[in-house]
This record gives C-alpha cells, structure tokens and sequence, in this order.
C-alpha cells in the first residue's frame, strides 16, 4: 500500500511508517487520502468556475441592460447633429413647454429671437467649456448675461438640460420636458404667470452630450 506520508509502498498491516514515523491506522490513513487526492480536485474543480465566470464578458443585451438602467447618465451612443436638428430642437422643446402651460389654463409664450440667442450662447459656453450651471464662470449668472446681451427685462428665469446623445429628436425633447417638470424649481419656471416671451437655446458638445437652455422673461 502506497503511504500517503512518504509516498513510498508499505506493507498493507504496517502500522507506521518507517521514513517518516508516521502513525498509519486505517482512520488517519483514509483521511489522509482524502485530504491528499479529493480536496485538490474539488479545489480545481471551485477555481476553474471562478476564472470562468469573471473572465466571461457581458453579452450585448447585458450590457444594454446595464447602460439602460443607470439614471445617474442617461448615456446612449453619441449621434452627429446638424445646426438645423439643434435648431428644430429648440422650437420642439419650445412647443412642448407651451402645451404644458396650455394643460394648466396659462397663456402660450412667444418666441423671442433676442432671448434665444442668449439662451443658445449659454449652452454653447457649457458645451464647449464642460460645466453645468446657471451661473457661468466667465459671462455670469442669468442676470448678467442678459445684460450682456442688451436684453431689459422686469421678470426673468431659466432652465437647463444635459443628457449624451439620443436617437430621435422628439425623444430628447420630451425627456427634457419631462425632468424639467419632476423638478420644482424648472416646473415653476415653466408655468410662471408673469413671463410673456421665451427663447430656447441647445448646443452639442465634442464628445455628443447635448445642453439645452430656457429663458423666461417679461419686459
């Protein structure tokens, strides 16, 4: 019989081995074995499924899955556009804000090219210089940026929106009125009694995340 100690063949009633002293009853013999020829198999066996499972990609719907389900960026694959999509974005962010006010028996806004042209200059400065917020680093908060535009209002407010990339231009519309709305502080903007004219503004960054300002003013 081969000793599990020393490896080495032994009389099958040998009670010890010689090479090594080692007590060979036939309990401490079998728990030998068992410790010296299973658990290296079932150790393998534990490690190869292991390797396996970290080493397995994400298959395309897992990672769809994955993308789809974090709120925290909404990121979907970036999509090229023209100045006229960015353009036809703003009036469709400008007609879902009037349906809105509609809904709750306000008065529709009017356009305000004057308006959205600072509304579309803040985009461009969060675009191109990364930042999200109401007050710019270089041109201001609102305030002052209307100021900088030779715009004298009475009453004025304003919303911004991010979001990387979408697939259609209605859906990006829509999602933008819908955030605006879960918040308490854009939805009182939108349905402000005392604004007359708006002006919407978007912008693409290099990288596809789009931003989106709302002016709100009175004269």
């Amino acid at each position: 019989m081969r000793c599990p100690a020393c490896g080495r063949e032994h009389k099958k009633d040998a009670s010890y081995c010689p090479f090594t002293g080692v007590r060979l009853l036939w309990r401490e013999r079998f728990s030998l074995l068992l410790i010296i020829i299973v658990l290296p198999i079932l150790a393998t066996k534990n490690c190869g499924r292991l390797h396996h499972e970290i080493k397995q990609p994400y298959s395309a719907a897992q990672k769809s899955s994955r993308n789809d389900n974090d709120e925290s960026t909404h990121k979907k694959a970036a999509v090229k556009l023209s100045p006229s999509d960015l353009t036809r974005l703003e009036r469709l962010i400008f007609e879902l804000v009037n349906g809105e006010r509609r809904k709750h028996g306000l008065a529709e806004l009017m356009w305000h090219d004057g308006v959205a042209k600072a509304a579309r200059f803040h985009s461009q400065n969060m675009a191109s210089r990364k930042f999200f917020s109401h007050v710019d680093p270089i041109e201001g908060d609102l305030k002052e940026r209307l100021r900088r535009n030779s715009l004298k209002v009475s009453v004025a407010a304003e919303n911004i929106f991010n979001c990387y990339g979408f697939t259609d231009l209605s859906e990006a519309a829509l999602k933008c009125l819908q955030s605006w709305m879960r918040s308490e502080g854009h939805r009182r903007s939108i349905l402000l009694t005392t604004v007359t004219f708006t002006g919407v503004g978007a912008a693409r960054s290099s990288d596809g995340e789009i931003y989106v300002t709302q002016i709100f003013t009175a004269p």
